[in-house]
């Protein structure tokens, strides 16, 4: 079936999955870096802010070089002036993970999409 004729649902299913598969690699990159390079520390709850239907933390923590970072996360129960565990990369210690970093997350995603890619091609072939 030449391009042209595609039809759209199979089209923009094609993109999503290649979406998710792009996104499952950035998310395992990440995973990689901070499973071989992260820094582990312990963060505070700070504060907490509504908005609408959701609720985000405030959360702060000391870098090895004594940098202060604090951030706003998605609330997922914490309680203010809560200990959390607190993994972050070095070299951008923005970029950090409440608990231990896993690879949960760039399976399910890679998953999801390898499913739509295969399931827009056995529509084009069935």
């Amino acid at each position: 079936m030449p391009m042209h004729n595609l039809p759209t649902e199979l089209l923009l299913t094609i993109l999503a999955g290649c979406a998710l598969l792009v996104a499952g690699q950035q998310s395992r990159r990440r995973f990689l870096r901070l499973h071989h390079h992260g820094l582990r520390t312990q963060g505070t709850v700070v504060s907490f802010r509504k908005t609408g239907d959701d609720r985000y933390a405030t959360i702060c923590f000391l870098t090895e070089d004594n940098r202060q970072i604090i951030q706003e996360v998605i609330d997922y129960g914490y309680s203010k002036e809560s200990s959390l565990s607190i993994w972050y990369d070095p070299l951008l210690p923005t970029h950090f993970v409440i608990g231990s970093p896993s690879k949960m997350g760039f399976y399910s995603i890679t998953l999801i999409g390898t499913i739509l890619i295969v399931y827009a091609i056995w529509r084009l072939i069935s």
